[in-house]
């Protein structure tokens, strides 16, 4: 059994490994993240015929990854959202948000959807499916690396946040 990551951050990037700016961004109020703008959601294409299974995130810098695998925001279905942890990466203090705290969602349909955190655990790098479980109609799933490895050079668990929608309204754009 390998214990390598399906969310490695790989050395290559190719043309194959764009991002797809989705149209919809996030905000997570109580650890400040995106709070003067809100942060730009872009698609995360799954690597099937690649020689490593999983998501190429070594692109995303400082966008948050919407993977391919789960629901497509602003659809019903359980979104898989992630972003880098390490240094100033914008999953960087996910470990602060606790249950009952609203994540934000601008849709590109200009609906404001707003969840609530009702889960948070830690799960091993091969749980993959722990990503994709639905809660409720509308649910997200952040996730992002923890506990890093420097013998091995990878982490050795998925910090996840579950959330299920609590409300949705309209917005205007640039009116945050």
């Amino acid at each position: 059994i390998s214990l390598r990551s399906p969310l490695k951050v790989s050395e290559s990037v190719d043309a194959a490994t764009s991002y797809v700016f989705t149209g919809n961004s996030l905000r997570i109020p109580a650890i400040g993240l995106g709070m003067e703008t809100p942060i730009p959601i872009v698609h995360v294409y799954y690597n099937e015929g690649s020689s490593e299974l999983g998501w190429d995130l070594s692109t995303l810098g400082n966008y948050v990854g919407e993977l391919e695998g789960g629901s497509y925001l602003p659809y019903a279905g359980n979104s898989a959202l992630t972003g880098h942890y390490y240094s100033m990466g914008v999953f960087k203090n996910l470990e602060y948000l606790n249950e009952g705290d609203e994540i934000i969602v601008y849709g590109n349909d200009g609906i404001k959807y707003t969840y609530k955190v009702v889960q948070k655990f830690l799960a091993q790098p091969t749980d993959v499916y722990e990503m994709f479980q639905q809660v409720g109609e509308r649910s997200l799933t952040l996730v992002t690396c923890e506990n890093y490895n420097i013998v091995t050079d990878e982490y050795e668990r998925r910090q996840l946040i579950r959330a299920t929608i609590d409300y949705q309204e309209p917005y205007e754009e640039g009116i945050w």
